[in-house]
């Protein structure tokens, strides 16, 4: 009985450090993608903020 709970256990640790594994692949991929594109959002980001001040000036002349 003893044994058979153990072999429970080892597969249940085997399937939980394969999908935490899978997680910890996926997170690297989600941040190194974030990070790819993180240098043209900080490049965008005072393209729309300049846009948005001439937008503004152009309704309050």
């Amino acid at each position: 009985m003893l044994i058979v709970y153990l072999f429970e256990l080892f597969i249940f640790l085997q399937q939980f450090f394969f999908y935490l594994l899978f997680f910890q692949s996926f997170l690297l991929l989600f941040f190194s993608y974030f990070y790819l594109h993180l240098y043209s959002l900080i490049r965008i980001i005072p393209l729309i903020s300049g846009l948005a001040d001439d937008l503004v000036r152009s309704l309050n002349p």
